[in-house]
């Protein structure tokens, strides 16, 4: 490490929520390596001893052998950054280094990480979020590194905290494009729930299947797409009603009432409109004016609760984050 600044607080919230999704997922590592790239020192006790006590110390993780090893071997290639680098350029820098950091990342995940950066790394045009996520779909239950790429490729952007919240709270792929899209990607396009990654298409059997106030969301979405004969006729017209109920996921986070009341006013629309449920597309547009409208309106409420959530830490002071935990 070159810097020896202190930890800016963003830093320090992105820091805070990585550290959890990540070590219940028990790929502590990846936090190291993640935080090592961006140029992260305590400026302390030197570079990487430093840097790992500091991790270690201030966000109460956990470290395994592993991720000492790796930040050892990274270290032993003699590149330190001097700037805030990207992931790109960390998988670049890796490549080029393969004998060394082989050893640490499982065979069929390095070929992935090789392709991805060939595919994505000098892209003719900015890459859609819809084939990323295609290409995800393969490697995701292999790692954590396909969130990692997701953010560092498509949401520069993003306001990390909440896209950390979603994370930590529902660990799948899904909810880092819920909280993209949420946060205003120009060119995002949600596919027809068919193809989507199945990581996310097993989030929608998971609310399915809970009791209390889900059920009523649950039973919308199933009235939406869960006949073949409806398939045919919605496919084309209910992209603003799979956009409203894919909300639902990520707004579950901010609590049951907020749920509660989304469920009973998309009911309240579905009963009042057509009872028996859709049977012309003419009123599958209807509902889905209707129902985007409902969500833009909850949208301000949610996403307002989650902004001061996320965003009242105490300046340069941890204890808040962790007390959070």
């Amino acid at each position: 490490m070159t810097s020896s600044a202190p930890l800016p607080l963003r830093a320090a919230e992105m820091l805070y929520w990585l550290a959890r999704y990540i070590e219940r997922s028990r790929h502590t590592a990846q936090i190291l390596f993640l935080a090592w790239q961006k140029g992260i020192d305590c400026g302390e006790c030197g570079k990487t001893n430093g840097f790992c006590s500091w991790v270690h110390q201030a966000l109460r993780v956990p470290l395994p052998k592993e991720a000492f090893d790796l930040v050892r071997c990274l270290q032993r290639l003699q590149w330190e950054p001097t700037e805030p680098l990207s992931l790109r350029t960390c998988l670049l820098q890796a490549r080029a280094n393969a004998r060394e950091l082989r050893f640490y990342l499982p065979g069929s995940l390095w070929r992935e990480c090789s392709r991805l950066y060939d595919k994505w790394a000098f892209p003719k045009d900015p890459p859609n979020v819809v084939e990323i996520a295609g290409d995800l779909e393969e490697v995701f239950e292999r790692t954590l590194w396909t969130e990692a790429l997701l953010v560092d490729w498509i949401s520069p952007g993003a306001e990390l905290a909440e896209l950390g919240i979603a994370l930590e709270r529902t660990g799948n792929l899904s909810a880092v494009l819920v909280a993209q899209w949420e946060l205003g990607s120009e060119s995002f396009d949600w596919p027809i729930v068919g193809s989507l990654p199945l990581e996310a298409a097993g989030l929608w059997e998971k609310y399915r299947l809970m009791e209390g106030p889900r059920v009523e969301g649950a039973r919308v979405w199933k009235s939406f797409v869960g006949t073949p004969e409806s398939k045919g006729s919605l496919c084309h017209s209910a992209l603003g009603i799979q956009k409203a109920v894919v909300k639902l996921s990520a707004w579950a986070c901010a609590g049951e009432s907020h749920f509660e009341e989304l469920g009973h006013r998309i009911r309240d629309i579905v009963d009042t409109e057509n009872p028996r449920g859709p049977k012309e597309p003419n009123a599958c547009v209807g509902w889905c004016v209707k129902i985007q409208a409902l969500c833009n309106q909850i949208h301000q409420e949610v996403w307002e609760v989650l902004r001061k959530e996320s965003h009242g830490f105490a300046p340069n002071s941890l204890d808040v984050l962790n007390q959070r935990a």
